[in-house]
């Protein structure tokens, strides 16, 4: 039960952060796990709080265009657009898929999974024109 997981999932993230560092690759994780599992239970602005904090640190600590950071930014993306905020989560989904077509190509499965985000947010917005191109 994800209710029952959570303060396992805070108590790690916690212990990880005050053992190795808010930058450290596995706080950070344990930091995405909490913040999964608080968009699964409906907790979606504590989610997004976490994930923007959880992308500083990977922008500080690897850089805007790291596969890890480039995930990070599409999930986040995914929460701004179920949050209701298209125009930020489009802004996201640009970045990521400019990023991932000119790293990974095109036709990469990432960079599919990326555009095809940006479409559903551009249609969602009535962009219908943008989102086929």
């Amino acid at each position: 039960e994800y209710v029952a997981a959570e303060p396992m999932f805070a108590k790690v993230s916690i212990w990880r952060e005050q053992r190795y560092g808010s930058e450290n690759l596995d706080t950070l994780s344990s930091v995405m796990s909490l913040a999964d599992l608080r968009q699964n239970v409906g907790r979606l602005e504590e989610a997004v709080a976490l994930v923007k904090w959880v992308h500083e640190r990977l922008v500080k600590s690897l850089g805007r265009e790291n596969p890890e950071t480039l995930k990070c930014s599409n999930n986040w993306a995914c929460m701004l657009e179920e949050l209701g905020k298209p125009k930020e989560a489009q802004e996201l989904y640009q970045e990521v898929y400019d990023a991932l077509q000119e790293r990974l190509g095109p036709d990469d499965p990432e960079t599919l999974t990326a555009a095809n985000g940006l479409a559903s947010v551009l249609e969602a917005q009535g962009k219908v024109g943008e989102a086929e191109a």
